[in-house]
């Protein structure tokens, strides 16, 4: 037989190792994926209109983050006329709790089951809660319905700059730092709401009585 007809012997654990990358833990094929989609990110797809309307979305996470935040300020002096708590900062206490779990929670679940989900989840318990806040009985119950806010919102204030920046070219990254502008606007809603129901439908600030029917302006807020 000729040693032209031979075919030789493939090594197939010699030919995996060398298309697997030890040092970096994946392969050789994939890593040239990633690299291949990298590129089609930052120089082909450029900044169109999907993202700016993920701009507009993720700004308005935000926005909705600080008016929640700048609203529960906002009306803790119409809270201690209203619930005489014995410290009205509790209230605060447990809103920042709340950041704090939903902050580390969501961080994780949103590598789980998705940032638009996560997004969507925790931008629906803030609303909820929130309303919820304003209807509350008594003190303790306002402190628990704010600590579950601070869950939904500490949880969508991550998620947002995630899924903005997973969906933008790299040489747009910049515009991350311009969403900030989005948390201004949720502040500014907030006041103005705020100054419109606090100012007609509350107790004055040195009223000795004060019935929940004249100081529902923080639950309308």
């Amino acid at each position: 037989m000729s040693s032209k007809n031979v075919v030789p012997a493939v090594d197939t654990e010699s030919r995996k190792d060398a298309l697997y990358d030890s040092e970096e833990g994946y392969s050789h094929a994939y890593g040239l994926k990633c690299n291949l989609i990298n590129k089609c990110m930052q120089e082909e797809i450029g900044y169109g209109r999907y993202q700016w309307q993920l701009f507009v979305l993720t700004g308005f996470g935000w926005m909705a983050d600080n008016i929640w935040l700048q609203g529960v300020a906002i009306v803790l002096g119409q809270v201690q006329q209203g619930l005489h708590p014995s410290r009205v900062e509790f209230a605060t206490l447990a809103l920042f709790a709340g950041l704090i779990l939903g902050a580390t929670t969501w961080g994780i679940m949103a590598d789980l089951i998705g940032r638009r989900l996560s997004f969507n989840i925790t931008l629906f318990l803030a609303g909820v809660f929130g309303i919820a806040a304003g209807g509350a009985p008594d003190f303790i119950t306002f402190a628990s319905l704010e600590a579950c806010l601070g869950f939904g919102v500490g949880g969508n204030l991550p998620v947002d700059g995630a899924l903005y920046l997973e969906h933008i070219p790299q040489s747009y990254q910049w515009t991350l730092t311009l969403l900030s502008v989005w948390w201004a606007f949720g502040q500014l809603v907030a006041s103005l709401i705020a100054w419109g129901f606090i100012d007609n439908f509350s107790c004055e600030a040195t009223a000795t009585i004060c019935s929940k029917s004249d100081n529902m302006g923080w639950r309308y807020t």
